[in-house]
């Protein structure tokens, strides 16, 4: 007779009558006694409405491990309820981390939501493993969706798919960089073009001369974007041939021409046969569409190669006059391009005092300012903020520079961001409206320093009633940046 019908016999005829065979009790996982028979009829019940059919004999397999770390304060607990549920999510993360630190325990009820939302989210995997702790494996192994979660993370460089194996020369460059370019390098061969072309970034950190022989390999390539990164990377190593070389052909061909006066004229003299040896590696490095201006596409192909150290070195000017001459949008970029590959620290005031002279310079839209936002946004917004410049359409690409900027904020960039938001949104100073700044607000708030809040004048007005809207995105900043406050106090309080 099916566990169902025995259960309903007894619940009938009574446990004197019809006591419930071992059996049932065993397959429900409850303990065998007249008292849990009930329990057994609601458990039934509930696995027949689910469609469970129990199974005579199932084994179940170990119970799970015993994580002995204190649980989390109640408070600690409701906030991760409310971020579980979809409130301050991207908070999360930082949840996670605090737990570990502070060598706190999930309450166990949680942890099926928190794996759901770490299969969804593959960049929460690492810290949900660590706040978990060992009962994350146990629990994988009962659900078939889950168990990518624990599985074994080992990779196949050469059976890997190419997401993966990006992922894993990341790891492996920064850990062992020898292991990661040896990898690379027999690979080499089969590897597609664009494949190549975006490996090669990968080996920037803690490059050295041991990857000099890899690189003049791969600046021989087919490719011509494969040999434009390998030469990016070679022009990174100090003392090495190719590097030698681009100094010295500047020095030789190039240092005059950054006169915007001169420039034609000095170009045609120093370069006039597109044929010589000596350039054809570089101007192989030229898109088809500067075949045409090649003298002019050279001049920009080394501005970007060179750093600028080297380029005031060998040209014998002042940082100012070469970014006075700078008069085309292409001209702009390449040093751009040069400061990021290189980092250029101690020029990156000078260069955004020059970008903000003239703020409706073509190159605020191009590619290089992107990439040059990205790591110099704080220097680009004191300068906005000390010329009271706001932002417009021409400057959006910083907002989404910060909105990338997922890694901690300092007080001055957070507060340029506040004062150009307060220009936008509060006093109606810029031509953009305050909601663009809605993803660089919520970044802002999840990496800020809460206490920072309290010296910024435009957070203090604005809670003082100084400004009669009230914008959702704002509200919405302020919301978070209080909420990770709470957090901190509901474990300092744990």
């Amino acid at each position: 007779m099916p566990p169902w019908q025995l259960i309903l016999k007894t619940f009938i005829a009574g446990t004197e009558r019809s006591p419930l065979p071992q059996r049932v009790f065993d397959t429900l996982g409850l303990p065998a006694s007249p008292a849990a028979t009930l329990e057994a009829l609601a458990v039934a019940s509930l696995s027949r409405k689910a469609g469970f059919l129990p199974v005579d004999g199932i084994d179940r397999g170990p119970a799970a491990p015993v994580d002995q770390r204190p649980m989390c304060s109640t408070a600690a607990q409701q906030d991760l309820a409310v971020m579980l549920g979809g409130g301050h999510a991207g908070v999360l993360p930082e949840f996670l981390e605090m737990l570990t630190k502070n060598n706190l325990r999930l309450p166990p009820e949680h942890l099926p939501a928190l794996m759901e939302r770490m299969q969804r989210n593959p960049e929460l995997s690492e810290a949900g493993r660590r706040a978990a702790g060992p009962q994350i494996e146990w629990l994988a192994k009962q659900h078939p969706q889950w168990q990518g979660l624990v599985q074994d993370d080992a990779i196949d460089w050469f059976t890997a798919s190419f997401s993966a194996r990006k992922k894993l020369l990341r790891e492996t460059r920064s850990r062992n960089p020898l292991l990661a370019s040896a990898w690379l390098e027999k690979s080499w061969p089969e590897e597609k073009a664009e494949h190549k072309a975006a490996f090669l970034p990968l080996l920037a950190p803690r490059l050295s001369a041991n990857d000099e022989p890899f690189l003049e390999r791969a600046f021989t390539d087919r490719s011509r974007e494969v040999r434009l990164q390998a030469a990016r990377l070679l022009a990174c190593l100090p003392e090495n041939r190719r590097r030698n070389e681009l100094a010295e052909l500047f020095k030789q061909r190039f240092a005059g021409a950054l006169d915007p006066d001169a420039r034609a004229q000095y170009l045609k003299q120093t370069l006039p046969d597109i044929s010589e040896e000596s350039l054809l590696p570089w101007i192989a490095l030229l898109p088809a569409s500067e075949k045409g201006t090649w003298r002019e596409g050279l001049l920009q192909l080394f501005v970007s190669l060179l750093p600028v150290d080297d380029i005031l070195r060998l040209s014998g000017q002042k940082l100012f006059k070469i970014l006075q001459w700078l008069d085309t949008e292409k001209l702009t970029a390449a040093v751009l391009d040069a400061a990021v590959l290189h980092g250029a620290d101690e020029h990156a005031d000078a260069i955004a005092i020059h970008l903000c002279a003239d703020i409706h310079h073509r190159a605020w839209s191009s590619l290089s300012m992107n990439v040059f936002l990205e790591r110099y946004a704080q220097q680009v917004l004191r300068c906005m903020r000390k010329s009271g410049i706001a932002i417009g359409h021409e400057q959006e690409g910083l907002l989404r520079a910060l909105e990338n900027h997922q890694h901690p904020w300092p007080a001055e960039l957070l507060h340029g961001l506040l004062d150009q938001y307060r220009k936008a949104a509060l006093t109606g100073e810029a031509d953009i409206p305050g909601w663009h700044y809605s993803s660089a607000l919520q970044t802002a708030a999840r990496f800020c320093r809460p206490a920072d809040l309290a010296a910024d004048a435009t957070v203090k007005s604005y809670l003082q009633g100084a400004y009669r809207s009230r914008p959702r995105e704002l509200e919405d900043f302020l919301g978070t940046v209080r909420f990770r406050a709470q957090m901190a106090t509901h474990f300092a309080a744990s």
